[in-house]
Parts: C-alpha cells; structure tokens; sequence
C-alpha cells in the first residue's frame, strides 16, 4: 500500500449514548464548545449497528465491522447451543484489529481510555485505560500493567463504571456521575500530558447511565413523568457538564489536533417492558414445568424443553432461540421445518398489539439477511419492540405491576426512564485541509429529522433544505463517502480516522446494513 503519514493528532471524544435530538436541537445551547466544533467542521447523525447497544456498537466503530462479522450480538452471546451458554462479551472475542492496531503498524502511538470492550486489556502501541466489562480498578485494567500504579496514584477516585447505578437514589448517583466523568476526564488529559500519542480516544460511560435512570424526570411526556421535581434539570445540567469538560481538554491540545466527537447510540423514552417469555407461554411457543407463583428470571429447571419451541432473553433489545432438534439438547424444532417455524413466530411478533389494542409496531430481523457474514451463534430472531420503545423482559409468573400480563411501565433490573435508539451523533473538527466529507454542507436543525430519527425509514429520505447550514471544510474529499447528506454508518468511523492520517489502509469496511 502507498502511505504517506504526516504528523498530526486525533482526538475523539466517545459520548455513549449522545442523543442526536438533544445534542444538535434540544439541548445545543448547553453544548457551546460542541455547537462551535459542528459550526466550523461538519455534523450528522450516525447509523448504530443492529442492536444499537454499547456492546457491540462501539467495536463495530473501531474494526469497521458490522456484529455479524464480528460475531458479537450483544452485552451477552451464546457460546454454545445449550441453555445456558449466555456469558458476557470481552475482548477476546474481538479478532479484528482495531484502529488503533492499524495505527500501530505504520509506528503512531495512542491513548485509549474508557473503550467498551477493551478488557481484558492487550497490548498495543500506546496505553489503554480499559472500560466495561472490567470488573472496576482492583485487577489489571491498564496497558501497560504498571499504568496501574499512576492512575490510581494521581486519580484515587478512579473507576470504570456504576455498574448498581440502578439501585442507587437519584441524589447519590448525580453525585457518583459528576465525580466519576469529572475523574475520566482528568485522567484522560493526564494520559495527554505524560505520554507520546498520535491518536488518543476515551469514551465517557456516564451518559447512557444518565439517560436511563433520568430521562423520565425532565421528559414531561414520559409515561413516568413525576412531575416537577429537583432531577428535572440532570439531563440538561449534565450535557453542559460533558462540554465544558471536552472543552477543557481541547484547549491543552497540540494546534495541529483534530476532533471527533461521536456516540454509539442515541436514546428515546422507554414506554416499559414486554415480558417476552410470558407471551410466549401464553401464545404456545414456551412451556413451564410448573405455574408460577410469582415473577422470576427465565432459567432452564423452570422448561419442559421438549414442548418448547421457542425462549428469549431480556435486554434492550429481544432476542429469541429456536429449540431445534440434533442443535439444542432437547431440541423439537425438525430441521427442515426450521425456516417455516421461525417465519410463523416473527410473523406473529410483528402483528402483536400493545396495550392499546393497536400493532405495537415491532421489528423483526432474520441475521443471516442483515448482516454480510454471520459468525458466532446469532439468536435465531433480533427483535426491536415497538421499534425500541418497549424493553425486552425475560421474566416469567405474575409481575406485581401487571400479573400475568404482558407489559409493565418498569424494568425488571430497576427503574428507567429511556431505551436505545439506532441513531447516534457524529461532529468533526480539523485543522484546515486535512479532511471533509464529500457532501459539503449538512443541515443543522434537521439532523434530528422529527425529533426522534428511529423509523428506519427515515435513514434514507431527503433531509429538508431550508434550515441552517454546516458547512465543513472543504478541501478534498474523504475516502468512505458519507451514505447520504447528514448522515454516516458506525462503520465509516475508521475509513475517516486513515484518512486523517494520509493512510490507504487495505482493511475493507463492512457496512452495517
């Protein structure tokens, strides 16, 4: 390959969860320093993967490839094709390199500070701070080892993530939140004072914490709405204290630095849950050894697996297995009835109504027709419930907000007020004639067409042309076009990164579809 590799430094500040609505409309004038950055480079909103879920979205932005290549289908994946083969995702199951692997081989150093799925942590060219799944500061959660010793020497306050955030009052985890991103970000422009870099990422995991626990304190149309209260103004308040603190950091920043500023996801209110097993034992695809007297997870002594055709699992989004015959122990489901089977059941969670009697609105994907290469052990059905509005439940007996029935207003792991959403936020700023996108003007208000942006419809209509423009610098164009004027693909990210640095890296990027 031919490569030319000027010396020059990325920054990219990773928002998980950052909201395109609030971010480019709702909440603009909290985000000065943010508003300024789109100002004089560019904005649009970017395209998560399927499932818009922290794990795997943030890997598919790092590798440039979609989860089913990656063969990572959530926070959890099956192993094996038994019952109970859930465990969490790490990075050991990521066997793409990265950008910073990329990086690496053409000798630039980065600092990686806060990336999901960066633990276990592995070596590289630079340090790395690793983010969840680490289990918090007591084992070894940095690149190199003794990095360790610094952080926790200079940052006492140190850690990775709430990870009870919700079993905590609203009062304590304001507080956990402002000291822990006030924390990350001292620690990240530590690493951006000690150590030699050309690329350095963190990635604030705060937010999406404060979207669930607090979007239904400040969201007067929220079907938990309190009324006014004092955590009315955490959302707002928190947005602003995201960019001062991005601000602080880019005023220590070398002049020659670029700025990335992206989200894995966006969020929108959660209307409650769907007790997915529950539907399914009442509508014949699950059956129960025994009536239950109360609610409790799903778990396979509770089965009579050889009347079961189908189980999900609990999660932002629905995932559901087919108990198939010579795949799972007790598998019924023939193998060439499969097809035929499945199609019944998606068929039947499309039409399924919602507690007004209406079509809920869900969404079915099959992963072999969505993604370009399936690796791994995908669920047999990826489910979107009211299109993301309504939180996939994996509990089964009566539920004391609903009993037998099917949707609860509530989490069954603790409140929450918001669920995921398939767009996230991209802004860009470079010093002039390093980079542009080839559509050279976005629209700022329209970004967040409707407010909401989570039809999937949307992701291909013309963006209206009569609010004001971004326009970006313009001086060539970047090598993986954006999809359309205002929006790009979670898997455009590295194509944009190698373009920065002058590299015509061989890697091709597998487009989420």
């Amino acid at each position: 390959m031919n490569t030319v590799v000027n010396t020059k430094h990325l920054v990219v500040f990773g928002l998980d969860c950052a909201e395109p609505s609030l971010v480019f409309r709702t909440l603009a004038d909290h985000m000065p320093v943010c508003r300024q950055l789109a100002a004089s480079g560019f904005a649009a909103r970017m395209r998560s993967t399927d499932p818009p879920v922290t794990i795997p979205a943030w890997m598919s932005m790092l590798t440039g490839k979609d989860p089913g290549y990656l063969g990572c289908y959530g926070i959890r994946n099956r192993r094996n094709y038994g019952y109970e083969s859930l465990t969490p995702a790490t990075s050991d199951d990521i066997l793409e390199p990265k950008v910073w692997d990329v990086l690496g081989r053409f000798g630039l150093k980065s600092i990686i500070a806060g990336v999901p799925q960066t633990f276990p942590v592995k070596q590289m060219d630079g340090v790395c701070i690793a983010g969840i799944p680490a289990p918090d500061t007591g084992g070894f959660f940095t690149w190199p080892e003794n990095l360790k010793r610094d952080i926790l020497t200079s940052f006492p306050d140190y850690r990775i993530d709430i990870a009870d955030f919700r079993s905590m009052t609203p009062a304590e985890l304001i507080d956990q939140v402002t000291v822990m991103t006030k924390t990350h970000f001292s620690t990240f422009r530590h690493l951006l004072k000690t150590h030699a870099w050309d690329f350095a990422m963190m990635v604030e995991i705060a937010l999406d914490r404060l979207h669930h626990a607090f979007w239904h304190y400040w969201d007067q149309n929220h079907t938990l709405y309190p009324g006014e209260t004092a955590f009315e103004s955490v959302i707002p308040d928190y947005y602003s204290l995201l960019d001062r603190e991005i601000g602080r950091t880019l005023a220590e920043l070398p002049p020659d630095t670029g700025v990335l500023i992206v989200s894995d996801h966006g969020a929108q209110p959660m209307k409650g849950g769907l007790r997915i097993n529950q539907w399914l034992a009442q509508n014949g695809w699950l059956r129960l050894k025994t009536t239950q007297s109360r609610e409790l997870p799903l778990s396979p002594a509770l089965v009579e697996w050889n009347k079961t055709m189908a189980w999900g699992e609990g999660g932002y989004f629905g995932r559901i297995f087919l108990n198939v015959a010579d795949r799972e122990p007790d598998g019924i489901i023939r193998a060439s009835d499969y097809s035929i089977v499945r199609a019944r059941l998606a068929n039947e969670i499309e039409s399924m109504l919602g507690p007004d009697h209406r079509l809920l609105g869900n969404r079915v994907i099959y992963p072999e027709s969505h993604y370009s290469v399936v690796n791994g052990i995908p669920p047999d059905l990826i489910t979107y419930f009211g299109n993301l509005a309504w939180r996939s439940l994996g509990g089964v007996g009566p539920n004391q907000d609903c009993g037998d029935g099917i949707f609860t207003r509530r989490n069954d792991r603790g409140p929450d007020g918001a669920n995921h959403d398939i767009w996230g936020i991209c802004i860009g700023n470079f010093p002039t004639g390093k980079l542009s996108p080839s559509n050279n003007t976005f629209k700022a208000d329209s970004l967040a067409i409707n407010d909401r942006g989570n039809d999937e419809r949307k992701s291909t209509e013309k963006i209206p042309e009569d609010d004001a423009a971004i326009t970006a610098l313009s001086d060539r164009p970047i090598q993986c076009t954006f999809s359309h004027p205002g929006h790009c693909t979670i898997t455009d990210f590295p194509s944009i990164v190698y373009d920065f640095y002058n590299i015509e890296a061989s890697y091709p990027m597998i487009i989420s579809s």
